[in-house]
C-alpha cells in the first residue's frame, strides 16, 4: 500500500512538473483555426453563389464574329478584363462556344481566343481548358500570361450543334478559396455559298505567226468562300480541246499551240473556269479568239485565209484574134489572189473541156506556147485553172476560143492527115 501511494505521487508529481505553452500562444493557434476553417465555409458557399459586384468578373467587349462558308477559317476575339478591386483568390469564367455549321461535311474551325488580364494584384498565371464534344480527345491546359495572351484551339465541328466549352482559370500572387463560374454562349453561324467565281481571260493579240506562244492575262474572283482553282479552256477550228490550270487568281502565261498549220491560218478560242471552296464553279465560255497563222503569209489583222482564197485569172489566145490558120499559138495568161496576201504558184491547160491530169500542175508562165486541139478547121476552146500557194484554186476554171480557119502551112503546102486526104501541093500562084 505504501509503495503504492509512493507510486501515485510520484506520477502525480511528474504531470504537475511538465511545462505549460504560453497563453497566447494557444490563442493565436485557436484563432489560425477558425480563420481556415471559415475559409474552406466560405469557398464552398461561393461555389453557388452568382456574381456581384466587388469580386472578380469578366466583362465580354467583343462578341462579334465574321464567318464566310464553312471552309473558311473563322476567328474569335474575347477581349476581357478583371476589376480592379482586390481580388483574394484565383477565379475561373467558363466559355461556351455554341458552333451551329450548315454544311455537309466535318470541317476543323481554329478558335483563336485572346485575353487581357489586368488588375490589382497582378495576375501570376492563367490556364485555358477547352472540354471535349462527346467522341473528342480532351485538349491539355494551355499557359497564358502577359507574353503569351493569345492561344489557338482547332475544334472538329461534324455540321450539327455543337457545344465547346473554354475554362479560363487565373491565379494570384495571394492565395484563397473563393472560385467564381460564370457561362456566356457565342452563336457560330456558317451560310453556306452558292454564288459561283467569276472569271475571265484576255489577250493583247488578234494574230500570231507560227512558233510564237500567245499571250493570255487571266483574273478570278470570288466574293464568298475564296478562289479555289482556276482552269484555262482552249479550242481551234480543228476540233481540238484541252484544258491547263492555271496558278493562282490572276496573272498571265504565253500560251504555246499544240496544233499548228504551216500552209493556213488556225484559230484558237480560250476561255476560264474558276471553282470556290465549296467547288461552286462558273460556266467557261470563249472570252477571245486569236489567229495563229503561218510565216510566209503575213495577213492583216482582221483577215482570214481560211478557207484558201479563190484564185481568179484569164487566158488569151493568139494575143486576142478572133481566127488563126495555124495550131500553133501563144498562150497567155493572167492570175492574182484578192488581197495581196498570196501570190499564183501553179497553172493547168486543157484542150475542148476541162478535164486534167493530176499532174498537169506547171509553174505559173505569163506568157508560153500552145498547140490547139487537131482535127479540121472549127472553133477551138482551151481551158485554164490557176492555184495559190495556199491552195485556193480558181473556181470554175477561165476560157477563151478562137476560130481556126487552115490547119496546114502556107510555105509548103503540105496538109495535116484528116484535111481532104493526103499531102497534095496547092495551087498558090504569087
Amino acid at each position: 500500500m505504501v509503495d503504492h501511494t509512493l507510486s501515485l505521487h510520484r506520477f502525480t508529481a511528474r504531470r504537475s512538473g511538465r511545462k505549460r505553452l504560453p497563453l497566447f500562444l494557444v490563442t493565436l493557434i485557436m484563432v489560425v483555426a477558425v480563420g481556415v476553417f471559415g475559409g474552406i465555409v466560405a469557398w464552398f458557399t461561393a461555389l453557388a453563389s452568382p456574381p456581384y459586384p466587388g469580386r472578380p468578373s469578366i466583362e465580354r467587349a467583343v462578341d462579334n464574329v465574321e464567318a464566310m462558308c464553312a471552309f473558311r477559317a473563322v476567328t474569335v476575339t474575347a477581349s476581357a478584363r478583371i476589376s480592379d478591386t482586390a481580388p483574394t483568390a484565383p477565379f475561373s469564367r467558363t466559355v461556351y462556344f455554341t458552333s451551329n455549321v450548315v454544311s455537309n461535311t466535318s470541317v476543323a474551325i481554329p478558335l483563336t481566343l485572346t485575353v487581357s488580364l489586368t488588375g490589382f494584384p497582378p495576375v501570376k498565371s492563367c490556364y485555358l481548358w477547352a472540354v471535349p464534344a462527346p467522341g473528342q480527345t480532351a485538349n491539355l491546359p494551355i499557359p497564358m500570361s502577359a507574353n503569351t495572351p493569345t492561344v489557338v484551339l482547332t475544334r472538329s465541328l461534324t455540321g450539327a450543334l455543337e457545344t465547346t466549352t473554354l475554362t479560363l482559370t487565373s491565379s494570384y500572387w495571394l492565395t484563397g478559396s473563393l472560385t467564381i463560374s460564370a457561362s456566356h454562349r457565342l452563336a457560330l453561324t456558317f451560310t453556306p455559298d452558292i454564288t459561283p467565281p467569276v472569271s475571265v481571260v484576255t489577250s493583247s493579240w488578234q494574230a500570231v505567226p507560227v512558233g510564237q506562244p500567245i499571250p493570255l492575262r487571266w483574273r478570278a474572283m470570288d466574293a464568298g468562300c475564296g478562289v479555289r482553282t482556276v482552269t484555262l479552256h482552249y479550242v481551234n477550228d480543228n476540233g481540238l480541246v484541252g484544258s491547263v490550270h492555271l496558278p493562282g487568281t490572276r496573272g498571265t502565261m504565253d500560251f504555246v499551240p499544240p496544233e499548228v498549220s504551216p500552209t493556213r491560218t488556225m484559230m484558237y478560242g480560250f476561255g476560264t473556269q474558276a471553282a470556290d471552296y465549296l467547288f461552286n464553279r462558273d460556266t467557261p465560255t470563249v472570252d477571245v479568239w486569236v489567229m495563229v497563222y503561218p510565216w510566209q503569209v503575213y495577213l492583216p489583222v482582221m483577215m482570214r485565209n481560211y478557207p484558201p482564197q479563190p484564185v481568179p485569172g484569164s487566158v488569151t489566145l493568139a494575143g486576142g484574134r478572133t481566127c488563126v490558120y495555124q495550131a500553133e499559138v501563144t498562150l497567155t495568161v493572167t492570175s492574182t489572189v484578192p488581197g495581196g496576201v498570196d501570190t499564183v504558184a501553179r497553172m493547168r491547160i486543157a484542150n475542148e473541156a476541162p478535164i486534167w491530169d493530176e499532174d498537169g500542175w506547171v509553174p505559173f508562165t505569163p506568157t508560153s506556147n500552145w498547140t490547139l486541139a487537131p482535127g479540121i478547121g472549127g472553133r477551138r476552146i482551151v481551158y485554164a485553172q490557176f492555184q495559190g500557194q495556199m491552195g485556193g484554186v480558181s473556181t470554175p476554171p477561165v476560157s477563151d476560143s478562137v476560130l481556126l480557119v487552115w490547119n496546114g502551112n502556107f510555105e509548103t503546102g503540105a496538109l495535116t492527115p484528116g484535111w481532104e486526104g493526103e499531102t497534095a501541093p496547092l495551087p498558090v500562084s504569087i
